[in-house]
């Protein structure tokens, strides 16, 4: 495997950059151990520098240290920078910049803490491999307040739960979609934490990950193609 260059190694050193940008120019209205937080994203990057240059094959990188390091540090750094957020969260009115700012935090951990899934796709480095893509059923749609050509979806499965915007005009609550792990955007006051990348599938793929087969991948390819090219 050609860890060097892969989507997925690549990815999540973004996100990690993004992680450690957002502890150093705090600025959400909750505490947190700005120091310890530092030295915990500084681990989670030199895991990933070892991984980067490692050329381990997928399957053996899976069982590797480095892989359990990661993961744990990700728990360890979400416990720290969450563990005042929900009392807070009651108190605080937070703008749309601060719950962007949250929506890209919780991104940035879920890439951290899902890196050994993304590795279950073998040694090919393709572009897709790099997000997650999960079946979730559509729950409620609106139209956005600002925007006539888009709608707000409430979206998710038994244990996830995203707010999607999409200019998909003929979609409907009760369908089951394929949405992509995608880094946060705001569109005119409303954070959009996923992208529909698939029709209408059926509803037992409710809540799997999704086969890149039965999913609108020359969209996803140039997202994430577009992601490294900002890096």
């Amino acid at each position: 495997m050609d860890t060097r260059n892969d989507y997925r190694v690549l990815l999540l050193e973004k996100a990690i950059d993004e992680l450690a940008m957002r502890i150093k120019n705090w600025s959400l209205p909750f505490p947190i151990n700005k120091g310890k937080l530092e030295d915990l994203v500084k681990q989670a990057r030199n895991t990933v520098y070892r991984i980067k240059y490692s050329f381990l094959p997928a399957k053996i990188l899976m069982g590797s240290p480095e892989i359990g390091g990661l993961e744990k540090l990700g728990k360890h750094i979400r416990e720290e920078i969450f563990k005042n957020y929900t009392a807070m969260r009651s108190q605080v009115r937070f703008t749309t910049k601060q719950r962007l700012i949250i929506a890209e935090i919780k991104y940035c951990l879920w890439m951290i803490m899902g890196f050994r899934r993304r590795l279950r796709y073998g040694d090919e480095n393709l572009p897709e491999y790099a997000v997650d893509v999960i079946g979730v059923e559509v729950l409620s749609v609106q139209n956005h307040p600002s925007a006539s050509n888009l709608k707000v979806l409430k979206a998710g499965t038994e244990r996830f739960g995203f707010i999607i915007v999409t200019n998909i005009r003929n979609i409907k609550a009760g369908e089951v979609r394929a949405v992509a792990i995608l880094p946060p955007r705001e569109f005119m006051g409303i954070i959009s934490e996923a992208m529909i990348v698939s029709d209408e599938l059926d509803n037992n793929m409710k809540g799997k990950f999704v086969p890149h087969s039965i999913i609108n991948l020359n969209e996803l390819r140039s997202k994430v193609i577009e992601l490294l090219e900002s890096h």
